[in-house]
């Protein structure tokens, strides 16, 4: 091989190496709140989940208590 022409640049294969790990490295770290923000979603989504539920069964037990006053009521009105 022969001499590189003036003006060129010349990356040895460790200086191509640790660019890379440091470019891996920055994109890590670039990513590190997106990783925050995947386990917020997946609270919420529970915590959604939860609420979803609790609501359900407020609402069924609202409807049995509608229906048995609206059975008793007028039986107790004769």
């Amino acid at each position: 091989m022969g001499e590189a022409p003036d003006g060129s640049i010349v990356i040895t294969p460790k200086e191509f190496y640790d660019g890379v790990r440091q470019d891996v490295s920055d994109i890590k770290t670039a990513l590190a709140p997106l990783d925050q923000l995947t386990r917020d979603v997946a609270d919420l989504r529970r915590r959604v989940s939860a609420l979803e539920t609790r609501v359900l069964v407020a609402s069924g037990f609202a409807m049995a208590v509608g229906m048995a006053a609206g059975w008793l009521i007028p039986h107790l009105l004769k």
